[in-house]
């Protein structure tokens, strides 16, 4: 029903929306017609779904909802949804979506803003070494642009405790892994699963110590453009890292 936000099929994929005749099935319903068949009652044309609310609403006030008027709503239903087995069909696909594929990365050109930045930090970035960026961030982001939503929100995880502990001296985000399960709640299991799998897309690692603890570490983009440099740029630029860090929209350097 238009303007309905009642729930018609739950997270469990349990269906709790009703099934409504439009001519009821019955003798004692709502709209009856004596000269349909039974077969004829039980057609997908002569059916609804509808929650419960709207189906007590339908059934209770014949009058306000006549047979002309729920086969109007039927159509224009299915015709903003196409017919209800696809919309259905879609719905059940939607729940299974690859998380990937719901960001799309963007490369960048010519990296001019973010040249114009290092300008104004007096960091050294040729040409040359522009060149050379932008080769190696489009490597990353094939890399990045395959790890899931779960292990995308780790890294901006390590990122945001490595910022909030100033970094390392050489500017890499490198976190003490047991600072960060102290400081997010992780279990170690968790941890090393996740870990593992941005080793794995190439995007980081969690890598033993010689004093026999483990530290997670963050990829850079590139060796000429670090997660610390962006850091810095996106706060003179008033950007959220997250533009880089989960939605790869690196095309905001040019």
């Amino acid at each position: 029903m238009k303007g309905c936000g009642n729930v018609i099929i739950d997270n469990a994929g349990t269906m709790i929306g009703h099934i409504c005749h439009i001519e009821a099935a019955k003798p004692d319903g709502a709209r009856f017609n004596a000269s349909m068949t039974n077969e004829q009652r039980r057609a997908q044309d002569n059916l609804m779904l509808l929650c419960a609310s709207h189906h007590a609403a339908v059934d209770g006030n014949p009058s306000t909802y006549t047979i002309t008027k729920l086969k109007k709503i039927k159509a224009e239903h299915e015709g903003r949804f196409s017919e209800i087995e696809g919309t259905l069909k879609r719905w059940f696909e939607s729940e299974y979506v690859d998380n990937t594929t719901l960001i799309q990365a963007t490369k960048p050109k010519s990296l001019r803003r973010l040249k114009a930045y290092f300008d104004e930090e007096k960091v050294e970035f040729t040409d040359k070494h522009a060149t050379k960026a932008l080769v190696e961030i489009g490597k990353y982001l094939r890399l990045a642009s395959v790890v899931p939503q779960r292990e995308r929100e780790l890294i901006k995880l390590i990122f945001q405790r490595a910022k909030r502990l100033k970094f390392s001296e050489h500017g890499q985000v490198i976190v003490d892994a047991d600072d960060f399960i102290s400081a997010f709640g992780y279990s170690l299991t968790r941890l090393k699963r996740q870990a593992k799998m941005l080793e794995d897309y190439g995007v980081g690692s969690l890598q033993p110590e010689d004093d026999g603890r483990a530290s997670l570490r963050l990829s850079d983009p590139s060796n000429y453009v670090r997660w610390t440099d962006l850091d810095g740029f996106c706060e003179k630029e008033g950007l959220s890292i997250d533009a880089f860090l989960l939605r790869l929209d690196f095309a905001q350097l040019d």
